[in-house]
């Protein structure tokens, strides 16, 4: 993507969140219109900017007061994003793990600590390098659970997951042992029978009959990983696994396989 729009990488990083990763959506409204785009992702092209925006007659030797601790630093002392907002290197960091704490969704979408403005991955490397790791990790989580083509093995404690973008009925072989269907996240059901008939005959068959129309009544399926969640929001089971990587689409003769980083 970076190639074809002609955009840094970590620009890119930090506008797919916006549009649910899907890059094909992306490309398409900066090339229709990359001004709305932008202000769409809360991300303004520093690349033109040669660095952060100084204050007009400033100089990196200039003093400042820090918008977060009010103290006075110098300009080379600290950092700001395209918006000019400008705070020395420890409140950055302290932004930052603030915003680690608050989970995945947090991190993919970093922004400014006064605006919306977009932080770049840049900024965990320089003010809190001893995390950057764990932040990737959350980036990675955030596109896992957002993603609707890539999904979790059901398997109890597997945490392994798969990515096929036709999100339609497709066995699932993951190394742990577990053979699932990708479209309704159900043990694999065969190729003959659809994913509704197999539900309808797992709650027909099943021991817990009256609990399937209790769920039936009081919830509905989660969209991503068809889980039984609340009508007013919240998953009624655990969160999802920690982060595991993408699988590549195999022939079409063989079924997909899970598999870690």
């Amino acid at each position: 993507m970076a190639e074809l729009t002609l955009l840094p990488a970590e620009e890119c990083a930090v506008m797919l969140p916006t549009f649910a990763y899907d890059d094909e959506a992306l490309v398409q409204a900066f090339f229709d219109d990359e001004a709305r785009c932008r202000a769409k992702c809360h991300c303004t092209a520093e690349a033109e900017l040669r660095g952060p925006p100084l204050p007009d007659g400033e100089t990196l030797d200039s003093d400042f007061t820090c918008e977060m601790c009010w103290g006075d630093f110098r300009y080379r002392d600290a950092d700001a994003l395209a918006c000019g907002h400008w705070a020395c290197s420890d409140c950055w960091a302290g932004h930052l793990r603030e915003l680690l704490e608050a989970g995945p969704r947090a991190v993919a979408q970093a922004h400014c600590f006064t605006c919306e403005e977009r932080v770049r991955p840049r900024l965990w490397q320089l003010h809190l390098p001893e995390e950057a790791g764990r932040a990737s990790e959350w980036r990675l989580k955030d596109f896992l659970d957002t993603n609707m083509a890539t999904k979790y093995c059901p398997a109890r404690g597997c945490g392994l997951a798969v990515t096929y973008p036709k999100q339609t009925k497709r066995e699932i072989a993951c190394p742990c042992g577990h053979r699932w269907c990708f479209a309704c996240s159900r043990e694999w059901h065969g190729s003959g029978l659809s994913c509704t008939a197999a539900k309808a005959w797992e709650e027909k068959t099943s021991p817990d009959a009256a609990n399937y129309k209790w769920l039936k009544a009081f919830s509905r399926p989660c969209p991503k990983c068809k889980k039984p969640i609340q009508k007013n929001g919240g998953e009624d089971t655990a969160s999802h696994s920690p982060p595991a990587s993408r699988c590549p689409p195999p022939l079409p003769a063989r079924p997909l396989a899970c598999r870690r980083p």
